[in-house]
């Protein structure tokens, strides 16, 4: 008896241990989610969490941690927000993490190879064409596009009352490459003159749950350039945004310390006040920025062991034996929360442990799994959930497979978990946070928004014009105070921007009074890989390489102009020094620094170009071909 009472104490033992072992990480059963409605998730390309010190301009960079790479987000974003020290990817390469990220689909041999394999399997299209699914939600076959059985996370919140849209820099840009239906024709390429989409950083493109219906596919799959017209009101800002910058503002493309610096930081610096200025932010707000995978080539390590690693209970799906390909995961990232609900400063810096497990511990899939909780997702008819708790795939929690976790009160730390009361609920966007949904919240980010302007002259220290992507013209009667839009006619890209003597600008859209203008034009021409193909003017300036960028303020009484004298030995007709100068201009200042004019101490007022490109509050027209520039594009103000 004594040995069959020890036998059975260890049988409960091992029972009462599986059990704790399969108890997901993050927030208990009984944890409230704070009150948000409204997420941007901001996706960057290829980084590992290891302290990194970079030998030469070029080395290794890890932007969490290597001094150089990412100073805005390593050093002014992390004390804003919360900064997740053992958040992981699932595998490798790409694509594989962003299709976990929205429906807990798991590797395949297409996606790991990021479509590479697409064009043997009819384009990607899964085989068989309607497979069966696995105990975890997993599809069982091959393939990178998605069978419409696969649900999302897009899915599941329309069919709550939600609303969702993916914004991707430089979509359908070159719709001769992008095409202009779903799902876009671009396939694996990396970034082109003109053009830094890439399909394979764009999840939505990937499930026919989305692509087949082409009406609902482009409205909510869509340019960067819409998002700084959504964010100007809750009502058009929707739930939630999966955000990919270009190819080269995402990291993708870049080399080391200089080239993070000088792009995706600069990139932050642009976006991040935009959002973080916007009402339903300010409200109810939450953002995340992350990783897709740690730095590896082909999925082997080249900085840490760890970048092949795994995280909070992963399991190989049913389609590929080693999700990072020479290991079990996509290695660590971090992340940063930025919220209302959680404290400035703080670190989220659990003790490791051999499995990476536990609170604090989170993956592509915990992402996935914090949404649907967050947003309080259920099983409909049309939208099922895998698990029985409104949870899809390697999100859910199975019998065998405790799940991956899901944001908890060591994220949400600035929120007590207690349910709250709504706020004077805006459906469909439900419970409000911070502030009352009672328009108190209004727009703080003013025009211009950044590089999309092309270039910027000023007749006077008061009253100048830039011009930029889609016929986007701005005009300023006090100083760059304030910025009106105007109307081209036209969605040409516009180059440049000259202002000549004694003309006048109407009072602008606002009912400022306008000052003495001069009568401008501005080059316009196709956005392509050649640039643009056409100009008025002497003659068509080269575009520089992108400058960096400094931080956009969300003050319209930051953006000012100051009077320039001229330079020392130049000639009096290329420096005029009653013209306002844009050096310590937050946006414009790049635009001049970066210009051929600038290189050679010419006129403020001659054209000015560059390359950086980020969106401004105007609305771009909806996408459609592009049409060639006529030989030369005049417009008098």
């Amino acid at each position: 008896m004594r040995g069959l009472s020890s036998t059975i104490r260890l049988i409960v033992g091992a029972l009462a241990l599986a059990a704790v072992a399969l108890v997901p990480a993050g927030a208990s059963a009984d944890y409230q989610p704070p009150p948000i409605r409204h997420v941007w998730v901001i996706l960057f390309e290829n980084a590992s969490w290891k302290k990194s010190t970079p030998s030469q301009l070029n080395g290794p960079c890890t932007p969490f941690n290597s001094p150089g790479c990412s100073p805005y987000l390593a050093n002014v974003l992390t004390k804003q927000g919360n900064l997740l020290t053992q958040y992981w990817g699932i595998g490798h390469n790409s694509l594989d993490n962003y299709i976990a990220m929205v429906s807990g689909q798991s590797p395949t041999p297409c996606t790991q190879s990021d479509a590479l394999l697409a064009p043997d399997i009819g384009k990607g299209d899964w085989k068989p064409s309607d497979p069966a699914v696995d105990p975890h939600g997993q599809v069982i076959g091959g393939g990178c596009t998605y069978p419409a059985k696969v649900k999302t996370l897009a899915d599941q919140l329309e069919a709550q009352g939600l609303t969702w849209r993916g914004y991707m820099q430089d979509f359908r840009d070159n719709t001769a490459r992008d095409g202009v239906d779903c799902p876009s024709i671009e396939i694996n390429g990396n970034a082109i003159p003109g053009d830094q989409y890439a399909k394979k950083h764009d999840p939505w493109q990937w499930f026919h749950s989305i692509i087949d219906d082409q009406s609902a596919c482009r409205s909510h799959d869509v340019s960067l350039w819409d998002l700084a017209h959504d964010l100007q009101s809750v009502r058009t800002t929707p739930n939630f945004s999966f955000i990919s910058p270009g190819a080269v503002d995402d990291g993708h493309d870049v080399s080391g310390a200089a080239g993070w610096a000088a792009n995706p930081d600069a990139w932050l610096r642009q976006y991040v006040p935009m959002i973080m200025s916007s009402p339903a932010y300010r409200q109810d707000g939450m953002i995340i920025v992350t990783f897709d995978e740690s730095n590896t080539i082909v999925g082997v390590p080249t900085e840490s062991s760890e970048d092949d690693g795994a995280c909070c209970n992963e399991i190989p799906g049913p389609n590929s034996p080693m999700p990072g390909i020479g290991g079990p995961g996509g290695g660590r990232v971090g992340a940063l929360v930025l919220s209302p609900f959680v404290k400035p400063g703080t670190v989220d810096d659990p003790p490791d442990n051999p499995t990476h497990t536990g609170p604090g511990f989170y993956n592509q899939y915990s992402f996935l799994r914090s949404m649907e909780d967050l947003f309080g997702i259920k099983a409909t008819p049309e939208v099922p959930d895998d698990d029985g708790q409104g949870h899809l795939g390697f999100a859910g929690t199975y019998a065998d497979y405790p799940g991956p976790g899901s944001f908890g009160p060591d994220v949400y730390n600035g929120w007590d978990g207690k349910r709250a009361s709504a706020a004077s609920p805006e459906p469909p966007h439900g419970p409000t946070g911070p502030r009352a949904a009672d328009g108190s919240a209004t727009w703080q980010n003013p025009l211009p928004q950044g590089g999309d302007l092309e270039g910027v002259s000023c007749a006077t220290t008061s009253a100048c014009v830039a011009v930029g992507d889609a016929g986007t013209i701005l005009a300023s009667s006090d100083g760059g105070e304030s910025w009106s839009a105007r109307s081209s006619g036209v969605g040409d890209g516009l180059m440049s921007v000259t202002l000549a003597a004694r003309a006048r600008l109407p009072a602008s859209r606002s009912g400022a009074r306008a000052k003495s203008w001069r009568r401008a034009t501005v080059r316009a021409g196709r956005r392509g890989p050649r640039g643009p193909v056409s100009a008025c003017g002497p003659s068509a300036a080269r575009r520089p390489a992108p400058a960096s960028l400094p931080a956009t303020t969300s003050k319209a009484r930051d953006f000012s102009v100051r009077p320039i004298a001229a330079p020392a030995g130049s000639n009096s007709r290329s420096a005029i020094p009653t013209a306002p100068s844009f050096a310590a201009h937050p946006v414009l200042a790049p635009v001049l620094a970066s210009s051929p004019a600038s290189r050679s101490a010419s006129s403020p007022t001659s054209p000015q170009s560059t390359r950086r490109r980020t969106p401004t509050a105007s609305r771009r027209p909806r996408p459609g071909p592009v049409r060639p520039a006529t030989a030369r594009t005049c417009f008098a103000l």
